[in-house]
Parts: C-alpha cells; sequence; structure tokens
C-alpha cells in the first residue's frame, strides 16, 4: 500500500527493476513508461536509479540510449550487477564506481564455481534434452556471475518453451540447490533471475547493496520478482515495512503505481495534475 504520510520535501531516490518492471523481459522500454519517470522525476523531488542484476550493455539496449530522447540522462542513473557498478551520464555513460566479484572472493573459489556451473550444465542438458539449448551460458559481470540454463542466445520461442517447461520442472531451483551444495561457501549467494538464469555473487552484494549508495536519501523500490529467493526480494522485503516498495505485474502496473504516487506528490504540493 502506497504511504500517504510522506515527508514534503525529502530528497528522494526511486529504484527501478529493469525486466518486468520497467519493460517486457529483454524488449526497449515504451515511450508510455519513459514519459511517466519523466513526471515522476517532475513531480516526485527526487531521482531514479535503475537497479539491474544484468551488465551495463543489457540495461543499455533496453533503457539507456532512450532517455535521450526524452532528456532524462541526467536525472537517471544506471545500477548495473546489483548496484555494485554505477553510470553516470556526462557526454555519454560514464562508469564511476564498480566492484569484481574475482577480487572479493578470490580466484580459487571463482574457479570453482565456473567448474560447478559447467558440470550442471552438462547435467541439465543430458538429463533434460527436450528443454532448449543455445549457447552463452556464462556471463562473468563484475560484480556477479550470470548463468543461462538455456544460454543467452536462445530464440523469443526456446525461452518461452523454458518459461513453461519450468512450470512443472522447477528446474533453476534445483541447480541452484545443487550448486550450493556442491560450492559450501558462505561468502557466496544465489538468486532466480529474470526467465531463465541464476544469478552468483559474493554475500551482501544483492540489490541491497544499492541503497549504500543513497544512505542520505529516501529510497523507494519497484520490482516484479519479489519472491524468496528471486532477484528483487532482498530490496523489496528491505523497504517493504516503509511502505515504500512495490510488487508489480509488469509495465502498465508499474505505470498504475507510478500515478498514484504523482498524484499523492502534486496533492502534497498543492499542484494540479493537469
Amino acid at each position: 500500500m502506497i504511504m500517504k504520510n510522506l515527508r514534503k520535501e525529502q530528497d528522494r531516490i526511486f529504484l527501478f527493476d529493469l525486466n518486468g518492471t520497467l519493460t517486457l523481459p529483454h524488449k526497449n522500454i515504451s515511450d508510455n513508461m519513459l514519459f511517466a519517470l519523466g513526471e515522476l522525476l517532475h513531480r516526485g523531488n527526487g531521482d531514479i536509479a535503475i537497479v539491474s542484476s544484468g551488465d551495463f550493455n543489457s540495461v543499455y539496449e533496453q533503457i539507456g540510449r532512450h532517455l535521450l530522447n526524452y532528456s532524462l540522462e541526467n536525472r537517471i542513473k544506471i545500477l548495473p550487477c546489483n548496484g555494485t557498478q554505477i553510470y553516470c551520464y556526462d557526454n555519454g555513460w560514464q562508469k564511476i564506481y564498480s566492484l569484481s566479484m574475482k577480487e572479493e572472493i578470490g580466484s580459487e573459489l571463482y574457479l570453482k564455481l565456473i567448474e560447478g556451473i559447467l558440470r550442471y550444465q552438462s547435467i541439465r542438458i543430458k538429463s533434460f534434452p527436450k528443454i532448449p539449448t543455445s549457447s552463452n551460458f556464462i556471463s562473468y559481470q563484475g560484480g556477479s556471475i550470470n548463468w543461462s540454463l538455456i544460454g543467452k542466445d536462445c530464440s523469443e520461442e526456446e525461452r518461452a518453451e523454458f518459461v513453461r517447461d519450468e512450470r512443472n520442472i522447477y528446474i533453476r531451483t534445483i541447480l541452484l540447490n545443487l550448486l550450493k551444495k556442491n560450492i559450501g561457501s558462505s561468502k557466496i549467494d544465489y538468486a532466480l533471475s529474470g526467465q531463465t538464469s541464476i544469478s552468483i555473487y559474493p554475500r551482501g552484494w544483492d540489490k541491497t547493496y544499492a541503497l549504500t549508495h543513497f544512505k542520505e536519501k529516501e529510497c523507494w523500490f519497484f520490482g516484479d520478482n519479489c519472491e524468496s529467493g528471486r532477484r528483487d526480494f532482498s530490496l523489496w522485503k528491505k523497504l517493504e515495512s516503509s511502505g515504500r516498495a512495490f510488487k508489480t505485474r509488469g509495465p502498465e502496473e508499474t505505470i498504475q503505481i507510478i500515478d498514484q504516487l504523482i498524484h499523492i506528490f502534486s496533492r502534497q504540493k498543492g499542484w494540479s495534475n493537469g
């Protein structure tokens, strides 16, 4: 439920997940969403940060290059890899902050992770031969590893087939638990990410890490994968009790939530929504 007793003059930061929240999975942001974000920046007394479990290139392709069309680039930060990287716009997107998973956990544990992923990916292919398989299964993103069980080069049809199959098999949960048991390290955390992937990162580097950059701000969060064990859960849970965390079922509902917030902010300031 949206809080109605909001502080009138508080600097805010609005944190948004990307896929399933601002955009349909792996699709570009819509003009309607860009307009809604522009209105939120105008009425909400704050800035926006996109907190994605993916890397910068994927965020840029879906949204970063489109912000210039609405002159939003200077008010929106891109935080890939759960906020362990920050990109700001200054005559182009510039990386101003970055952490390294390899340095954090050490080469021995990192290689053990890669070996484990390769082993269980092979088991996945042999055990479920009817589930589509493409290529590009492992992606090191700096602050995390993305393991796509179907491969990032899959087609839309293959992705849809995997999603249908997983409703009955829960293959990602099975393999996540096997990998977690095999690695046996308290230094690593795991989460289901997107529709086909598992995200692996150092403990504490989930999406709550983004909050460390905005300690003086009133933080709000919008995400779609807010169930336990999924990529948005940690950040949603952190802010849920404050009434500033919202579950959405897709971009259309996200716009509806933004519109409700704009109405509240405008009413507080005595503005007209017209």
